[in-house]
């Protein structure tokens, strides 16, 4: 790892293509002027650094024009903009500014037609994303970060071609955006933490069927969880955590034949344990802790080998005063913890290998599922998947 501050003025050569820097302990202070030279630069990576500076992006953009790649993120950078309604740098395809201390939604990004990535996370963007954002990348982008900041309301999205949506940790309120409906090739998608509410729509047991996550806890969906009216096959982690649902689990979630995480804690569900769940063969962690379950948790006689993966059950804090585990643990009268919570196998890696190629585990930042196992009273560890802009460089011949 190379440390240290970088002599930019050796690197000053106009036939300069390609730079890269990311992942490393560089610092420095820079400006626009640093870049002035570099008029052929076309991939500029600086992320995961401690590079610092104020950085005005249309200038930035405006000097360097070949530009199709900027990674300035997890710096410690204050990117500004002008905000002038001046269009710069319509070629550029990969953007990434998450943790640069941005304010507002540059609206120089209007114009941004062939942009098929854009993470702004973990920034400072506060209120309404203005209306025309949901024309920037027409259906190119495929990729999109807004997570952590202080967003409260979204636009109507056009975006039929994007595979990641991360909208997690912000202040956004109203119903499930309707838009996301018509996102066809959605992969992973996540809404929580936020202020979401109103019904979960039935679009939701449609879209089901191309994504491999989905995030929603921490809101206020209220209403029953829609069912799966196509074959799920390609889900992997679903939660919709600490929300208002009511009403029994859906059997549909059977179709999810490659489900390893199912997490409904801290809702209002009711019925019997959804004995139906042991038939699915990759279910590692199942969450149904803090609802209003009764009765008996007996797997269904229907399978042999039930739940031949399962590493951590919690059922804790349901609403029945009187438990029974297939006969062993019967009759004992408790308040509040009122199943047995049982960890079969739990160990380290329970989420590993769950993501495709292009994706990587993090445990640095929630991002999902919080899959954590602690027998006495709650789970504690966190996992999460995050795109790494700089994977993407070689999706752009394909697109």
């Amino acid at each position: 790892m190379f440390s240290g501050n970088v002599p930019f003025e050796s690197f000053a050569l106009p036939s300069l293509y390609y730079l890269a820097l990311r992942n490393n302990k560089l610092g420095g202070q820079i400006d626009v002027q640093t870049f002035r030279k570099l008029t052929n630069l076309a991939d500029l990576d600086l992320s995961s650094n401690n590079f610092s500076g104020e950085l005005e992006l249309d200038t930035l953009l405006s000097t360097l024009t070949n530009l199709e790649y900027l990674d300035l993120s997890y710096n410690h950078f204050s990117v500004t903009t002008n905000n002038a309604n001046h269009y710069v740098n319509l070629g550029l395809q990969i953007l990434g500014l998450a943790s640069c201390k941005l304010k507002v939604f540059p609206n120089s990004f209007r114009a941004m037609k062939h942009l098929v990535a854009l993470d702004l996370s973990s920034n400072e963007i506060h209120g309404q994303i203005p209306h025309w954002a949901g024309e920037i990348g027409g259906n190119e982008l495929y990729y999109l970060n807004l997570s952590d900041n202080f967003i409260t309301g979204l636009p109507q999205f056009q975006w039929y071609g994007i595979e990641n949506l991360y909208l997690q940790s912000n202040l956004i309120e109203g119903p499930f955006p309707q838009s996301i409906c018509n996102m066809s090739k959605l992969s992973y998608l996540d809404l929580s933490n936020n202020r979401f509410g109103g019904l979960i729509p039935q679009c939701f047991g449609i879209i089901s069927s191309n994504l491999m996550m989905i995030d929603m806890a921490n809101n206020s969906f209220q209403g029953t969880i829609p069912n799966i009216y196509r074959d799920c096959g390609g889900l992997i982690g679903l939660s919709l955590n600490g929300n208002q649902l009511r009403g029994e689990v859906p059997s549909s979630l059977s179709k999810c034949q490659q489900l390893e995480v199912l997490d409904l804690g801290n809702n209002h569900l009711n019925g019997t344990f959804p004995s139906w769940l042991d038939g699915l063969p990759y279910l590692r962690v199942l969450l149904l802790k803090s609802n209003r379950f009764h009765g008996h948790i007996q797997p269904s006689s229907a399978v042999k080998f039930p739940f031949p993966r399962l590493q951590v059950l919690d059922v804790s804090h349901n609403s029945s005063s009187q438990v029974e585990d297939d006969g062993e643990y019967n009759d004992e009268e408790e308040s509040g913890f009122t199943w047995k919570v049982v960890t079969l196998g739990y160990g380290c890696g329970t989420l590993v290998g769950l993501v495709m190629g292009y994706l990587m585990l993090l445990t640095r930042k929630v991002k999902w599922f919080n899959a954590i196992a602690d027998a006495v009273e709650s789970l504690a560890e966190e996992f999460g998947v995050e795109l790494k802009l700089y994977e993407l460089c070689s999706r752009i011949s394909e697109l």
